[in-house]
């Protein structure tokens, strides 16, 4: 719910696995949803569990031919690899867990973590248990 709104309602996804998404949580606003099951073919027999699995399939099989924006369209259809990198790039930043958004003092050591190649949540889990203290954390990961 939004605003307290219960006509505005807000939704969430976990972004699917073997994608530039796997590993985040994407929160959307329901009004927000332009997809053609919310409009010409909606019935009452569709849910918002619907619609956020149709979101959540478009992560997996998107629609450039059809987009609702033509730059990030031309993006994927002339450098995939490119878009991949970029979306596995802002899913890391914006679509981060509930868990992995409390990485409150942590999340400076955490992004550098990551971006040393561990893993999100071992990594978290390896600073919460060393008090932030990037080194031990380190090799606890490499410890196991």
């Amino acid at each position: 719910m939004i605003n307290d709104d219960l006509c505005h309602l807000k939704g969430k996804f976990k972004g699917p696995e073997g994608t530039p998404y796997d590993g985040g949580v994407f929160e959307v606003d329901i009004q927000a949803i332009c997809l053609d099951i919310l409009k010409d073919q909606w019935s009452p027999v569709l849910t918002l569990k619907t619609a956020l699995i149709s979101l959540q399939s478009l992560l997996s099989d998107p629609a450039p031919n059809d987009p609702q924006d033509a730059q990030v369209a031309r993006h994927y259809l002339s450098d995939k690899p490119g878009f991949d990198a970029t979306a596995r790039q802002w899913t890391q930043l914006y679509a981060k867990s509930d868990d992995e958004a409390s990485a409150g003092p942590y999340q400076e050591a955490l992004q550098r973590l990551t971006d040393m190649g561990f893993d999100r949540s071992k990594a978290l889990a390896a600073l919460r248990k060393h008090n932030g203290d990037e080194q031990l954390a380190v090799e606890s990961i490499l410890l196991g």
